[in-house]
């Protein structure tokens, strides 16, 4: 397949930069390795500040509930599965967004690299296989990682994106 821009990473930063060039006239292809509209969107930033929104409710009738005129008379119980249900529900401004006809005509969900030959990148197929697209201009898209501050680490009950996929 050949392209004008090959878009590597759809999360924000290359789903505006595809619209973009599509809106410019150029022919586009999205390529993702799991999300659909990148970590950020689907599982990740958004997803977390629901449940830190959760977290921050829970402090304020535990320990603030007075201070805003709420008299808690019993036990309060929070539902941590509900809270996590409710974060996966949480709407986004990417979520189930669109790309144009175009991109969504040329969007791959799979793993990609790129290849020794200039402006090459294969693509490896849901069903096996690849493909390799050839583009005039890349759009590298992939966003970031997660770096702890010096004298921390993670426990073990936390996985990193990596480790996820």
């Amino acid at each position: 397949m050949q392209v004008d821009v090959m878009v590597l990473g759809s999360g924000p930063g290359g789903y505006v930069a595809a619209v973009r060039a599509s809106q410019l006239g150029q022919r586009v292809v999205v390529v993702e390795q799991k999300y659909r509209s990148g970590v950020c969107l689907d599982v990740g930033c958004i997803r977390s500040k629901a449940l830190l929104r959760n977290a921050e409710l829970a402090h304020l009738v535990n320990s603030e509930a007075g201070t805003f005129g709420i008299r808690i008379d019993g036990a309060v119980r929070f539902d941590y599965r509900a809270a996590y249900l409710r974060s996966r529900k949480v709407p986004t401004a990417g979520s189930g967004r669109a790309l144009p006809e175009e991109e969504e005509r040329h969007h791959r969900t799979h793993r990609a690299r790129l290849l020794h030959r200039p402006a090459h990148l294969q693509v490896d197929l849901a069903g096996g296989g690849t493909e390799t697209v050839t583009f005039d201009h890349a759009i590298i898209a992939t966003g970031a990682s997660a770096r702890l501050l010096p004298g921390t680490a993670l426990s073990e009950r936390v996985r990193t994106f990596e480790e996820q996929s």
